[in-house]
C-alpha cells in the first residue's frame, strides 16, 4: 500500500480534546456537510462503491427524530414495547437499534470493523473533517474543519475555490463537482491515507513474562552469540522508528543492562495483552511492530513481508500460524485503534490477543512455510533451535 501526503493543513487535529478516543465514530471519519436537498446521500450512494474494498461505516444524524424500521415491524414492535436493545440478523447481516442517547463509547463500538466513516451532519463539530456543500449555504459564521468543498454548479465548479467565499478559500481546500465521484473517492483515499504516512511505525520485543515453562529467563538466552531479547530488537531496527523492551517494573534493572529502552507493563499478570496496551497508551498515535522475545526463527525476510503486506486501514497485520491457521499475534503490527479492542475484551474477561485478532478487523496474511513462527517455550523447544545452528 502507497501512503500518500497530502498539504499539512489537512493534517490530523490532536486526538485528545474531549471526546473518547479524540473521535465521534472512527478514527478515519469525514462529515458531508450542507443544506437540505443538496445531494449528500446521493453521493455517498455514489462513493460507496468507488471506495471498495475499503469497509465503510455510514451514520446520519436526523433532527427531526425518526422511527427504528417500520411501523408493525418485528424491531419496532420490541422497541415500542420497551425493549433496551433492538437486534435483527440473518446469516450474512445484521442490525440494531440501541434505545439511549447516544454516546462517545457506543459509536466506537458500533464502527470498530469499518476502514473509515462516512456521516452526514455535525457540521458544527470542531474537529470532525467536513466535505462542505457550497450550494445554498447560510450566511453564517465559519465553519470548523473544513477540507474540502463540493457544489452541483458546473459553472462554480470551473471557476475553481476562487469563486468561494473568502473563508473558504485555501490553496490546500479543493472544489469538487458533485458528479466527479472517481475524483472524490480518491481524494478521500489520499486525505486519510496522509494520515496514516505520518503515524510512525515503533518496535516492541516482548520481553516481560515470567518464563515459567522454560525453567530460565527466555530473553537473556544466549543463541548464535547474543541474547534473545537483543536479538529480537535487531532484527526490528531497520523497520522501526526505534525499538523498546516490554519488561515487567521488576525486571527493569536487570533489563536495562541490554542497553534498549523499556516500556514497563502497567497491566500486570495479563500477559501478552498487558505488554500490548501499555505500549498503546505510552504512544497512542503510533503503530507497534512487535515481536516475542521467544521467537528465534524469525528472519529479516519474514519481517520485511509483514511490514510490505501491512494494511493500516484494519486493527492489525498478521501472519497465521502453519500450527493451527489462527493469526500470531507476537509477530504482528498492532495500529493505534488496536487500544480499543483490547480493552474491549479486557472487559468481557478475554485478555487473549489473538482472540482479538480473531474479533476484530483484521489483515490476516497467509502462513509462512517451515516454522518461523515458533515459540521457544520449552527446553525441548530451546533444543531443537540449537540443533538447527549446528
Amino acid at each position: 500500500m502507497t501512503l500518500v501526503p497530502v498539504p499539512a493543513a489537512q493534517a490530523e487535529p490532536g486526538r485528545r480534546h474531549g471526546r473518547a478516543g479524540g473521535f465521534l465514530f472512527h478514527p478515519f471519519e469525514l462529515a458531508l456537510c450542507g443544506q437540505k436537498g443538496t445531494g449528500r446521500t446521493r453521493l455517498v450512494e455514489a462513493l460507496l462503491p468507488l471506495l471498495e474494498p475499503l469497509r465503510v461505516g455510514y451514520a446520519k444524524k436526523d433532527v427531526h427524530g425518526f422511527q427504528f424500521d417500520h411501523p408493525g415491524r418485528d424491531t419496532w414492535r420490541a422497541a415500542d414495547a420497551g425493549a433496551a436493545v433492538a437486534w435483527i440478523e440473518h446469516a450474512q447481516a445484521s442490525a440494531h437499534q440501541q434505545i439511549q442517547a447516544p454516546t462517545p463509547t457506543l459509536r466506537a463500538e458500533l464502527f470498530a470493523a469499518c476502514d473509515l466513516v462516512l456521516a452526514e451532519g455535525w457540521r458544527h463539530e470542531p474537529l470532525l473533517p467536513k466535505l462542505l456543500f457550497v450550494d445554498g449555504l447560510d450566511p453564517e459564521p465559519e465553519l470548523p474543519a473544513v477540507a474540502a468543498c463540493v457544489t452541483a454548479d458546473a459553472d462554480l465548479a470551473r471557476r475553481g475555490a476562487e469563486a468561494l467565499p473568502p473563508w473558504l478559500r485555501h490553496p490546500a481546500r479543493p472544489l469538487f463537482h458533485s458528479g466527479e465521484t472517481a475524483e472524490l473517492a480518491g481524494w478521500i483515499r489520499e486525505f486519510f491515507l496522509s494520515r496514516l504516512a505520518a503515524r510512525p511505525l515503533r518496535g516492541l520485543v516482548l520481553a516481560g513474562g515470567h518464563s515459567t515453562r522454560m525453567g530460565r529467563d527466555k530473553a537473556l538466552i544466549d543463541v548464535a552469540g547474543q541474547p534473545q531479547a537483543m536479538r529480537a530488537a535487531r532484527l526490528l531496527e531497520p523497520f522501526c522508528r526505534d525499538v523498546s523492551l516490554s519488561v515487567r517494573p521488576d525486571q527493569a534493572g536487570e533489563r536495562a543492562a541490554l542497553g534498549l529502552p523499556l516500556v514497563l507493563d502497567r497491566h500486570l499478570d495479563l500477559g501478552p495483552a498487558g505488554a500490548l496496551l501499555s505500549a498503546l497508551e505510552l504512544d497512542p498515535d503510533a503503530a507497534w511492530l512487535v515481536l516475542g522475545c521467544d521467537m528465534p526463527l524469525v528472519t529479516p525476510r519474514l519481517l520485511e513481508e509483514l511490514v510490505r503486506a501491512r494494511n493500516p486501514w484494519r486493527v492489525a497485520t498478521a501472519f497465521d500460524s502453519a500450527r493451527d491457521q489462527l493469526p500470531e499475534p507476537l509477530c504482528a503490527i498492532w495500529e493505534p485503534r488496536a487500544r480499543q479492542r483490547l480493552l474491549a475484551h479486557l472487559g468481557l474477561g478475554q485478555p487473549c490477543p489473538r482472540r482479538v485478532l480473531l474479533n476484530s478487523a483484521t489483515q490476516r496474511l497467509a502462513s509462512p512455510p517451515g516454522d518461523e513462527l515458533l515459540n521457544m517455550n520449552r527446553p525441548d523447544d530451546l533444543e531443537q533451535v540449537l540443533r538447527r545452528q549446528n
